[in-house]
């Protein structure tokens, strides 16, 4: 800027312009040219409105000037260009000038063999084009208006559609004649593998089921990309031919995935992530309820007894029994893979998962499924926990609740064995009232700090969000929710009030959730204000240094029970090795204990 349009600036003369003198190199034009061709779905010719002009010199145009990004980068003239932003023209068309190519073939048809490439694409793409489809003169007509820029209708027949000379002439001269297009199109085995992928990844069919027309087209119309019928039958639906013209001529149905190999490195892969996962083992004994949430895990074109088959290693006939005609509590799985790496390991996080679900008040269906318990293996176990003198006040109310925001009715056996009555029920659903009231509450808060609206209503709002959540958790901060927390943090921030009640409340809800980081975080927040007392900064400061202190001490705790060296542990925590010994003889003594002690 020059110091004359500085001064005049400064003074409210007049407006000054910036950055007058950079020049902007043609290395930057080229370059940016073929970023937008090859990342925006752009052709030679095409028609764009201002709207999507500036779409593209917003994400291209860095420090250029709109009318030289218009000229040397979409090669549109000046004078269309201004036209365009004067809304003059509606549109305007895109690189205008002719793709030079060493090898050239005529003088009017000289295209470089990529961009003829990616054209072809985007015209197949943006109008649903297949191999094998078959067209008029009137559509043709079309296509060539839109995409045929300085191209003669025979070479974009011949380049783009594959349709012959003389199949061309017929079209234009009757309309009532039709030509097959795209019959010399390429399909690499790495386009059919991804559409393959999309369809056996989709969860909507598998191994055993029969599809009858309408079915197929409803799959061909979201799956088959450019791909004919025929191909989409035969190379993913692996239906033949003969049983294509079947359901298409006779109003039949087919089965689908029929005939297909499918590989042995696919099956391992499957088996392999389901019994890392679940800590599966030879000849382990499940229930139906606990095979469906096996199979449920994870999208796969098998049908339930083809993955028993296949990846449980269980028999058509054992499956039947069991998950079909629920004739068995349980069957057997993997008598084939002889490992029983993962019994104690899957033992010992069978009984950490029941007593969780149990103490977050699931239903014994619920538990059931996750566990691979049968009913009476639970019941078993329940009483069992019951009897070690678990707090069943605390089951109850959690149960109670889950229950009531699932909107299902109190189980019968669970009322009488945690002696639910009519007024436990009551306060768990005024309990269950404020908490939705909280939650509908917290979605307000999110959009009023989402979209920044700093009226004196929205601040009020927030304020007794906060008072709200104190009113609530005043007892036990423990039992606020992550999500609860997160959004309190958000607003408090967002308020920027120097309110030490609110500071406490946040602070002591984060430490009686072991959430010292995110208190740290706060309190680091609100020391930057400027208006802040003295008073106030030091008692802020001082808890600070014990929360750094406290996180120092987590780290080290979950490092003790990861089993790793002292040595090690003061590296990387900053604790002195008396310290770390402390905390590691507090963790022996009581482990379930580890995040507390």
């Amino acid at each position: 800027m020059s110091k004359t349009s500085y001064k005049n600036l400064k003074n409210g003369k007049s407006e000054a312009v910036i950055l007058s003198d950079i020049v902007v190199p043609d290395e930057f034009w080229e370059k940016t040219k073929k970023k937008i061709k090859k990342k925006e779905d752009t052709y030679g010719g095409k028609r764009i409105t201002y709207a999507e002009f500036l779409e593209i010199y917003k994400k291209y145009g860095y420090i250029t000037l709109d009318s030289d990004f218009a000229l040397n980068v979409l090669q549109i003239s000046k004078n269309e260009f201004y036209a365009l932003k004067r809304g003059e023209y509606l549109t305007v068309r895109i690189f205008t000038s002719k793709i030079e190519n060493s090898n050239k073939k005529s003088k009017d048809e000289d295209y470089d063999t990529n961009e003829l490439r990616e054209l072809r694409n985007i015209i197949i793409k943006e109008n649903k084009l297949h191999i094998n489809d078959s067209i008029s003169g009137e559509k043709f007509n079309e296509l060539y208006d839109k995409y045929g820029f300085r191209m003669s209708k025979k070479f974009f027949a011949n380049k783009m559609l594959d349709i012959k000379d003389y199949r061309l002439d017929e079209i234009l001269r009757d309309k009532n004649k039709n030509t097959r297009i795209l019959l010399d199109e390429d399909i690499s085995k790495e386009y059919l593998g991804t559409i393959r992928k999309k369809v056996f990844t989709s969860g909507e069919h598998v191994t055993e089921d029969m599809i009858d027309y309408n079915e197929f087209l409803r799959l061909y119309r979201i799956y088959g990309g450019k791909l004919s019928e025929r191909q989409f039958a035969e190379n993913v639906l692996f239906i033949s031919n003969d049983n294509l013209g079947e359901i298409r001529e006779k109003g039949k149905k087919t089965k689908i995935f029929a005939n297909m190999n499918i590989s042995d490195a696919y099956v391992a892969n499957i088996k392999s992530k389901i019994i890392n996962r679940n800590l599966l083992y030879h000849n382990q004994n499940i229930t139906p309820l606990f095979f469906r949430r096996l199979y449920n895990q994870i999208k796969t074109i098998f049908s339930e007894a083809d993955f028993a088959r296949e990846i449980l290693e269980v028999s058509r006939q054992v499956y039947g029994k069991a998950c079909r005609r629920e004739q068995s509590e349980t069957f057997r799985i993997l008598s084939v893979s002889r490992t029983y790496e993962n019994k104690n390991k899957f033992q010992k996080w069978q009984n950490t998962t029941l007593k969780k679900l149990l103490d977050n008040g699931f239903s014994y269906t619920e538990i059931e499924e996750t566990t691979n318990l049968t009913h009476k293996e639970l019941l078993e176990r329940v009483d069992d926990l019951y009897k070690s003198g678990i707090d069943v006040s605390n089951i109850k109310r959690k149960y109670i609740s889950r229950r009531l925001r699932q909107k299902q009715e109190i189980e019968e056996d669970r009322k009488l064995l945690l002696n639910i009555t009519d007024e436990d029920i009551n306060v768990a659903k005024k309990a269950v009232a404020e908490e939705m009231k909280l939650k509908k509450m917290e979605n307000k808060c999110k959009k009023i700090t989402d979209e920044f609206i700093e009226t004196q209503s929205s601040k009020e709002y927030l304020k007794k969000y906060v008072e709200l959540c104190k009113e609530k958790y005043k007892e036990d901060c423990s039992q606020m929710s992550e999500d609860t927390l997160e959004c309190l943090h958000t607003v408090l921030e967002f308020l920027e009030e120097n309110n030490i009640e609110y500071i406490r409340f946040f602070i002591q809800a984060c430490i009686e959730k072991n959430n010292f980081k995110r208190a740290n975080e706060f309190i680091t927040f609100t020391m930057q204000e400027p208006d802040l007392k003295v008073d106030m900064r030091k008692s802020l400061n001082k808890l600070r240094t014990y929360l750094r202190y406290a996180i120092k001490r987590k780290r080290a705790i979950d490092m003790v029970y990861l089993g790793k060296e002292i040595g090690e542990i003061t590296h990387f925590t900053g604790l002195t090795e008396v310290e770390v010994i402390e905390l590691s003889k507090k963790f022996q003594e009581n482990p379930k204990d580890k995040v507390k002690n």
